[in-house]
This record gives structure tokens, C-alpha cells and sequence, in this order.
């Protein structure tokens, strides 16, 4: 076992031993009279059990689901979903299904967005815009996934689900799922 002096005045740790070295550093730094007091009261305020996390701390998670959505018209993007996320850091993420009740579809994408509606003002392909191709015949259905997309609020703000689909005829309803979890 190697050892580590970890700062001066203290005694050399085994490295091994991450939570004693962690605690030994605290309790020196609540020692000193420099004003280094805060150090101490960090706290990973997550949740050590199978619960859900408090809304403010890290892990909390909101989520909504629609179903049968009505799509617009075609070449339009439609709000499938929505959710309010307070100031902080956020790992957003959400997918999409469509069902064309006649007609073909040939495209469909799939966004996230601080903005409402028929607009593509923040999308990023690859970042948070998801796009496949629409299924090809009544019946059959198509989806489109953003695994995460990191939002940093400054206040409250929606975040959207959105739907766009090329298509023929008939129309299209939306299924689909947002969801976020803070991450700071």
C-alpha cells in the first residue's frame, strides 16, 4: 500500500482509504480560521433508497405522458408533451410514436425545445431533434428517441415534446413521453 500526504501538518493516508481521506480533509478544513468553514456542508442530496428524490435536489425527476395526440398539418411541428423545470441543471430526454390512421408517412422528427409550436428556433439534429423514417402504410407505426439533452434554467421554464411529420393523407396521432432529471 503506497501512501499520500494530503496536506501539510497532516499525517500520511492510505490511498485506499477514500472516505477516511475525505473526512480527514474536512475536519482539517473546519479546523483552520481562514473561513473554509462551507466545505463541510456539502451533501450529495439525492436518495439512498428506492424513492424518488425531493424537487429542488439532485435526482429529482419529472415526467408526463400523452397519448393521441392530433398531429397538424403536414410539415408542421405540433406539442406531443410537455413540463415546467425549476432554475438549474437538467438531463432531458423523450420519445415519440406515430400511428397514421390512412396514408403513408414518409418523415417524421422528433424535438426538444424551450419553445412552443411550429417553430424550430433552438433544434439541433443529433442534439435534441431525433428524425426516421415514417411509416410506410396504415397500421404500422414509427418512433423517434433523444436520449438526453442538457438544459441549464436560470428561473422555471416549459420544455417541449414535439412531433413533425411529412405525410399523405389521413391523420397523425402522437403518443409519446418527456421526462427530466435534475442533475444539479
Amino acid at each position: 500500500m503506497s501512501q499520500v500526504p494530503l496536506l501539510p501538518g497532516l499525517s500520511q493516508i492510505e490511498d485506499e482509504n477514500v472516505q477516511k481521506v475525505f473526512q480527514t480533509i474536512i475536519t482539517y478544513m473546519n479546523q483552520q480560521d481562514n473561513g473554509i468553514q462551507t466545505v463541510s456542508a456539502f451533501v450529495d442530496r439525492g436518495t439512498q433508497i428506492a424513492d424518488s428524490a425531493q424537487p429542488g435536489n439532485v435526482g429529482q425527476y419529472v415526467v408526463s405522458y400523452q397519448t393521441n395526440v392530433a398531429g397538424g398539418a403536414t410539415g408542421v411541428y405540433v406539442n406531443i408533451a410537455s413540463i415546467s423545470l425549476t432554475a438549474g441543471d437538467w438531463d432531458v430526454s423523450g420519445n415519440a410514436v406515430v400511428a397514421p390512421t390512412s396514408g403513408n408517412t414518409g418523415f417524421i422528427a422528433v424535438a426538444l425545445s424551450l419553445y412552443s409550436g411550429n417553430t424550430s428556433t433552438d433544434h439541433q439534429a443529433g442534439d435534441n431533434v431525433s428524425t426516421a423514417d415514417g411509416p410506410s402504410n396504415f397500421g404500422s407505426q414509427a418512433g423517434a428517441s433523444i436520449p438526453a439533452w442538457r438544459v441549464s434554467l436560470a428561473s422555471t421554464t416549459t420544455v417541449y415534446l414535439k412531433g413533425y411529420a411529412l405525410y399523405t393523407s389521413g391523420t397523425i396521432p402522437w403518443n409519446g413521453r418527456i421526462s427530466a432529471r435534475r442533475v444539479r
